[in-house]
């Protein structure tokens, strides 16, 4: 199950993420683009199967070539998918 070993970390790299993603682009399409990336974010610490987390970081890397904005977030991702409790 998830433990919170690694939320400090996270939250860092969420509020990072954040911050470049409000003053890049359009308010609108950056907070689709949060609120997507928390998400994705929750479910890769959620599941612990390899294989759901190689799906959704892919699922993830397709949007960004649509929503340019979730590329801010693509850290946040990387570090869910390299980032075992454990």
């Amino acid at each position: 199950m998830f433990n919170y070993t690694g939320l400090p970390e996270k939250t860092v790299l969420l509020v990072s993420c954040m911050i470049i993603c409000f003053n890049w682009r359009d308010p609108s399409v950056s907070i689709h683009a949060v609120l997507i990336s928390v998400t994705l974010s929750g479910l890769l610490s959620y599941f612990e199967d390899d294989r759901i987390k190689i799906i959704l970081t892919v699922a993830f890397s397709v949007l960004c070539c649509f929503v340019p904005e979730l590329s801010v977030f693509f850290p946040l991702m990387v570090y869910d998918m390299v980032y075992r409790v454990g």
